[in-house]
């Protein structure tokens, strides 16, 4: 069930990624951040903030997704 507290827009994260928004919906695209992280409502991405943070930790080479 969607529950907006737990998701991000694009916007949101581009901004805590320090991205544009159009890379955001590029890494969407190439399926850098994992679909199963990915929610579309209203013709709008969703990206869950677990996922951004299993994201951002992977990056880091802290944490393997």
């Amino acid at each position: 069930m969607f529950k907006r507290e737990d998701f991000m827009t694009v916007e949101e994260a581009a901004k805590d990624f320090g991205a544009s928004g159009n890379a955001v919906r590029r890494w969407i695209r190439k399926g850098y951040i994992p679909a199963k992280f990915v929610e579309v409502h209203g013709g709008q991405y969703f990206l869950a903030k677990e996922g951004l943070e299993l994201w951002r930790e992977a990056l880091k080479g802290s944490n393997v997704m």
